[in-house]
């Protein structure tokens, strides 16, 4: 280290203290700097030996040792099971590298004959080509886990409350998250909108956008500004360029059809950020729309299914429903949700008669056939159990999506290949349906060590830990395998992923 010589008082000083001082303040310069980085030797071989440990699960660190790797972090690039992985660090002779999500590409062990996730790496030209590339004889066994995270959502830790936030995912917060859809915005950013509704309920109070790529959260619409009343549904067009809000206006007389909206849209070309009315009449909570035009609402008064605009009113220059039938087997006053079948074969009822129904779709007809029957579960008999038909048990049916099951591809010509996901509001869970009605739970009601209760905010392994409070909304992306849960006495959205 070097000493800058000091001023004779400040020796004199020294002296008398008995100390021979040589020097008063440090040089500094270099001290703090970051360390200079170095490439591989493109002269030298470059080896990978071995790495650690040979069973990983996703997030976790892999050590990968070997030679002539360099230090500079752009220039290497690290593959397991075919994905991309996050480079921590090297020293030129271990790079440690993060687990990825999805490492799909998988190897035939020689010895055992077990599949397993291969590793490659790459060094860079100072140009982006590959100069060099490594993969191991052997490979890693990642470690394939189902877990329940949080993307955003904060409520105050005193008093368990949020209010309506917009900002960054970390700052945003939600008043009672409750329906939820995948699109993409004007720009052609992947979003989920979100029916944000009142603290204690679920009604419409906000449209609210999640922007999958920027991290941001953002008020699109309030109630006040579409003019609705309450509401408990959104849904989107075959085409999904407009977002339709339904509106529980409160109208259930027939002489009271055309008082207000029972239906609003709005539009993806103005980034879903003004609101119409669409159709005036009695008070809706969801409906649902098919690639050949018609589409289909309910009513509160004996959960009937309307055929919408079947006929036109010229004295009154206003659309009339066709009433079709009741969702219900009986005639109940009941809230029902519709979730149609990406093959339009059939909706799916959910809501108030606590089972998930089924209704056929004839095609030819474009109309619903009243041929409805119980897909699992039984009308107005809440519980929980798991179960075939008949003899599952839920209590609060709620949004749903319809996932390709890949074992039902190569099935019977015309099989029915999509399971159904679903969330259980006072169960506190999302339920898994085959096409023919086995439900089994998928995710929450876990932890049940801590305290013997099913319900609360805890993530981790999707039956073991996961726990949710009162979810509603469920969205899901084929492209990444994501479920996205609106858990709305949790005020966050929730994650469900294979990793």
């Amino acid at each position: 280290m070097k000493f800058r010589r000091l001023p004779p008082l400040c020796i004199a000083a020294a002296i008398t203290a008995g100390f021979a001082i040589i020097g008063c303040t440090p040089d500094t310069s270099g001290v703090g700097d970051p360390p200079k980085t170095y490439p591989f030797d493109p002269n030298k071989e470059t080896t990978l030996t071995r790495f650690s440990p040979r069973d990983a699960v996703v997030r976790t660190t892999l050590f990968l040792d070997g030679s002539n790797f360099g230090t500079d972090l752009s220039r290497i690039k690290v593959y397991v099971g075919g994905k991309l992985a996050p480079v921590i660090s090297s020293n030129g002779k271990t790079i440690a590298a993060m687990t990825p999500r999805n490492a799909a590409e998988r190897i035939i062990d020689a010895e055992t004959g077990e599949a397993r996730s291969s590793i490659r790496i790459e060094l860079l030209k100072e140009d982006g080509t590959v100069h060099v590339e490594k993969r191991y004889v052997d490979s890693v066994d990642i470690k394939i886990t189902t877990n329940v995270g949080t993307l955003t959502g904060k409520v105050d830790p005193a008093t368990g409350l949020s209010s309506r936030v917009d900002g960054t995912f970390e700052e945003a917060e939600f008043q009672c998250p409750w329906w939820l859809e995948l699109t993409k915005n004007i720009k052609g950013e992947k979003v989920l909108l979100l029916h944000d509704g009142h603290e204690v309920h679920g009604v419409f109070r906000s449209l609210r956008e999640i922007n999958l790529e920027t991290g941001m959260v953002s008020t699109l619409l309030t109630h006040t500004q579409v003019g609705i009343n309450d509401g408990f549904q959104i849904a989107m067009d075959p085409a999904r360029d407009t977002l339709f809000i339904m509106n529980e206006n409160w109208v259930d007389q027939w002489a009271d059809r055309y008082a207000q909206p029972n239906i609003f849209y709005t539009l993806r070309s103005e980034n879903f950020s003004k609101s119409y009315p669409y159709q005036y009449w009695m008070r809706c909570f969801s409906a649902v729309w098919f690639s050949d035009g018609s589409f289909y609402h309910n009513v509160y008064l004996n959960a009937l299914i309307y055929k919408g605009r079947g006929s036109y009113n010229e004295s009154m220059g206003m659309w009339d429903s066709t009433p079709l039938f009741s969702a219900g087997t009986y005639p109940y006053n009941a809230v029902t949700y519709f979730m149609k079948h990406p093959d339009e074969l059939y909706i799916l009822t959910t809501g108030g008669l606590s089972n998930v129904g089924k209704v056929m779709y004839d095609k030819e007809a474009k109309t619903l056939i009243d041929n409805k029957s119980s897909l699992v579960g039984v009308e107005g008999a809440a519980g929980y159990s798991p179960g075939v038909g008949s003899l599952a048990r839920f209590n609060g049916t709620r949004q749903g999506v319809f996932v390709k099951n890949e074992s039902y591809v190569h099935g019977v010509p015309g099989e029915d290949m999509y399971d159904f996901y679903f969330c259980d509001q006072y169960n506190h869970c999302i339920w898994k349906v085959t096409p023919n009605g086995v439900a089994t739970l998928f995710a929450g009601r876990g932890s049940r060590g801590l305290d013997n209760a099913v319900h609360g905010w805890i993530d981790g392994g999707v039956i073991e830990s996961a726990r949710f409070y009162n979810p509603c909304g469920i969205a899901y992306d084929e492209e990444t395998g994501i479920f996205y849960i609106a858990d709305s006495y949790n005020r966050r959205i929730r994650t469900i992923m294979v990793e």
